[in-house]
């Protein structure tokens, strides 16, 4: 995919919100590298030899009782490792929407997101001006559309932007707890990324909670890249 021009309007391009703090080490067990741990449960992590043939199938546990209004996963998210009460592969439900929307994924810094975009040729500028976009600019929105695409044909996952506990702005999301399990190219890939990105390794991936499971918020809060930025 190459550098493409556009001529869609941005309010975006222009802002400048603080960045936001590396996680930095809570513990000095943290600061190891990131692709050497793991994101998910011991068996549903793609670096876990599968159990021999002909032992019966680990019985899942029962979903915990959450309430609207209850703060459990709060209290337990960010993590590094989700926890198996949050892993469908470990919980006896039938539809892994029941369980509470978790994202696994680092803060979104613009400074490095769209520096990465122009390496690896995704870009889109604008051709002409439009609003406070001036020919030549860099269009956001169509940006990020490139990066997800690119992404997407690389790894067979979607990049996002959401909206979750303990962060005032939207973080770049790699998946949901409800997609699990995923395999151990698209772990690597992951990890891959986020070097090719060159992010500190204090931005450290982990799972956090959907903000909008707010039990004062019934419907969903839509986010554009432009709102990140």
């Amino acid at each position: 995919m190459s550098a493409t021009t556009s001529s869609q309007p941005s309010t975006a391009h222009d802002s400048n919100p603080e960045e936001p703090v590396p996680t930095s080490a809570r513990s000095s067990s943290l600061t190891v590298n990131r692709c050497d741990q793991t994101s998910t449960s011991n068996s549903n992590d793609p670096r876990t030899v599968p159990p021999k043939s002909g032992k019966p199938p680990r019985r899942k546990q029962p979903m915990k009782d959450f309430k609207w209004g209850g703060n459990l996963v709060r209290k337990t998210l960010p993590v590094r490792v989700i926890p198996r009460w949050l892993d469908p592969s470990h919980v006896d439900v039938a539809d892994p929407t029941e369980l509470p929307l978790c994202w696994y994924g680092v803060p979104f810094v613009r400074s490095i997101i769209y520096p990465y975009t122009e390496r690896i040729g995704v870009p889109s500028y604008y051709d002409k001006e439009l609003l406070r976009a001036k020919t030549g600019d860099l269009d956001v929105f169509q940006t990020w559309a490139n990066m997800e695409e690119w992404f997407k044909e690389q790894s067979g996952l979607k990049l996002d932007l959401n909206l979750v506990w303990g962060h005032p702005t939207p973080i770049l999301t790699f998946l949901s707890n409800r997609e699990l399990p995923i395999t151990r190219e698209q772990m690597d890939r992951i990890c891959d990324l986020l070097d090719d990105m060159e992010y500190d390794e204090d931005y450290e991936p982990m799972w956090y909670l959907d903000r909008n499971l707010d039990v004062r918020r019934f419907r969903f809060l839509r986010v554009s890249v432009g709102d990140a930025v």
